[in-house]
């Protein structure tokens, strides 16, 4: 995750998303810049809490994850198409199919 301070915070405010960042279980690499402080979080997301209740504080600006959800199912993680056989057809592939259920 990538953590954005808002500019012109104390360092006391600082301090204490940095506390809060290795509370939750990941590591803090900070970077400083002329206006604003980037943290980025260090750590894996399911196995340790999620950063993204840090936006309610009043220091944070923004909090942005690095990772996809889904990166499993996505293009990115698996980029060849399947195919599925069900009864006589073949789902996926080039030919297009529509499936609904009831709702």
């Amino acid at each position: 995750m990538i953590v954005v301070l808002r500019p012109k915070i104390s360092k006391a405010q600082e301090n204490a998303v940095l506390k809060e960042i290795r509370k939750l279980g990941h590591r803090p690499h900070i970077i400083r810049g002329v206006t604003r402080t980037v943290i980025g979080a260090i750590g894996y997301e399911r196995t340790h809490q999620s950063l993204e209740t840090l936006i309610t504080w009043p220091q944070v600006e923004s909090v942005m994850p690095v990772q996809k959800r889904y990166k499993l199912v996505s293009r990115e993680g698996h980029p060849d198409g399947s195919t599925i056989p069900v009864l006589q057809h073949l789902i996926g592939g080039k030919k297009f199919h529509v499936m609904a259920g009831p709702c």
